[in-house]
């Protein structure tokens, strides 16, 4: 009787061994598993990279600017080429470098140049000097205002979440770099932070 059971459970003792073998996954999946699936939204700057997900630009870290080291990769003179004097309908998902962080971007009108780049580059100082002096923080009040040469910047928390200093600097980054290579402009934005959509923003 004793050998009969044996037999009968002996096929389960494999079952448990299988069982057991099979990893165990939490929150991140194994490196084996694809990263990268059918529908979802990629950077406009880096179609490999999956918006949300780190976009690797060892580039970006290099001084280029004496005001703002990390702010615009290039500061190319140049006619636009994607924006038209009208209105825009399209909207650019656009990821800033080494960060999470990215923007959805629609443009609006065709503005002076170097006007919106100062206006974006001092925005983006203070950022990077508030975060040297005093380590990244939420914004002060839920909203970040800047004005220079008549024009204005304007962030805010949305969807409620709240803006760091981080992911707001990392956002200017990713406005200046896609109108550095698309034209200078007004333009209304989405700032979001891995999947989070976290702020809302306007240039003009």
């Amino acid at each position: 009787m004793q050998s009969f059971n044996l037999r009968v459970l002996f096929p389960f003792f494999h079952l448990a061994a299988a069982v057991l073998a099979i990893p165990v996954f939490g929150t991140s999946p194994p490196a084996l598993f694809p990263r990268m699936r059918r529908g979802q939204p990629t950077c406009a700057n880096s179609p490999g990279t999956i918006a949300g997900t780190t976009l690797v630009d060892p580039a970006a870290k290099n001084p280029l600017h004496p005001r703002s080291p990390q702010l615009i990769p290039t500061l190319s003179r140049h006619i636009p080429l994607a924006i038209s004097p009208r209105r825009s309908t399209s909207s650019f998902l656009w990821c800033a470098p080494n960060s999470r962080t990215f923007v959805t971007l629609r443009p609006l009108r065709i503005l002076s140049e170097v006007a919106v780049m100062e206006l974006l580059d001092e925005a983006y100082s203070l950022t990077q000097s508030y975060i040297r002096e005093y380590g990244d923080e939420v914004i002060w009040g839920g909203v970040f205002d800047w004005t220079t040469n008549g024009l204005h910047l304007r962030m805010q928390n949305a969807n409620n979440h709240q803006l760091t200093f981080g992911v707001l600097g990392a956002a200017l980054y990713a406005v200046s770099d896609f109108m550095t290579k698309n034209g200078w402009s007004a333009a209304s934005f989405r700032v979001w932070d891995e999947e989070a959509w976290v702020g809302a923003g306007t240039v003009g």
